[in-house]
């Protein structure tokens, strides 16, 4: 909150349609907005949204836009907490799939520089994806009425990590890239709810999930073992995992793996000496680091440097 005030920030998206960037100063606050109208025939639209503040603050973000849409959000910078217009709660570690009954939400921003990905699409359009009856887990998503949907669910890192990769990818196909990874998350988002229409692990457990994996991001070069989380939060290791596999539909371990080799490209891409984050990653010698960074990626950390410089020329 600014000085105990809400910044007030209007979007006319009308039909959907809007200028392609967008720029707004409210005070103490600074948005700029992207919208990328879907034209690939997957009838998926994807956003970019900054809001640089003098933190924390928050903002009150409207439109004009129908309620005939369900969106996702994924947080690339920062973090945030929001508020739809409808009062309906959602956080960044969680957002799921949300069907709005009125547009537009106030977020509550704690850092200075937020950086927001989201992916929509119509409801008719999810329809047509089925080519048929829409399973039974469905159905809540794409019924009417005056009341908010909101499924809360956690992304998988591997979904983001494949979207970060490609909004650095300034190639003639780097569009098409970003829309295909928005179009796999929303496909997670909806295949989560035909799979279980109502989640198989406890309110409790799932926030154990969303916990452990703050404390993954938060120490991506000596991340905390699920033995070690399990004893902090007192529960079994097998079922922390269990939770964590349902939240982010990938098992701990796994996760573990690729928060680390995130933190590892971006070290490498941030121009940290290949020898010096095979030292900080905890790798006794380069020919080491160099041999694991190969199974990951198929490519040896210089190799696979030069190949990410010429993506963005």
């Amino acid at each position: 909150m600014s000085n105990g005030r809400v910044s007030p920030i209007e979007l006319y998206l009308g039909n959907g349609r809007a200028h392609n960037v967008v720029q707004r100063q409210a005070g103490t606050v600074e948005m700029t907005w992207q919208r990328h109208p879907g034209t690939d025939g997957s009838g998926v639209s994807w956003s970019l949204s900054r809001f640089r503040t003098s933190g924390p603050d928050s903002v009150e973000v409207a439109s004009s836009r129908n309620s005939g849409f369900v969106f996702t959000q994924v947080v690339l910078k920062g973090g945030f907490q929001a508020e739809l217009a409808c009062g309906r709660r959602y956080q960044d570690s969680a957002p799921g799939l949300i069907r709005p009954s009125v547009s537009g939400a106030l977020y509550r921003f704690g850092a200075g520089d937020n950086a927001i990905f989201g992916a929509l699409v119509s409801l008719e359009t999810v329809k047509d994806w089925f080519g048929g009856p829409v399973p039974k887990g469905i159905r809540p998503l794409l019924e009417g009425g005056s009341n908010t949907y909101h499924r809360a669910r956690a992304l998988p890192v591997h979904l983001r990590q494949a979207l970060m990769t490609a909004l650095s990818n300034n190639s003639p196909l780097g569009r098409r890239m970003v829309s295909a990874a928005a179009q796999q998350i929303l496909g997670f988002h909806l295949q989560s709810l035909c799979e279980d229409g109502v989640p198989n692990v406890t309110p409790l457990a799932g926030s154990l999930a969303r916990d452990a994996h703050a404390l993954l991001q938060e120490c991506p070069v000596d991340p905390p073992s699920l033995a070690e989380i399990a004893n902090q939060f007192g529960v079994s290791p097998r079922r922390l995992d269990r939770a964590y596999r349902v939240e982010f539909g990938i098992s701990f371990n796994r996760s573990l793996q690729q928060v680390r080799l995130a933190a590892i490209c971006a070290a490498l891409q941030e121009g940290m000496p290949i020898k010096v984050v095979a030292h900080r990653f905890g790798y006794s010698s380069v020919s080491n680091f160099s041999s694991a960074f190969r199974r990951w990626t198929g490519l040896p950390p210089r190799q696979w440097l030069e190949r990410q410089a010429a993506s963005r020329t």
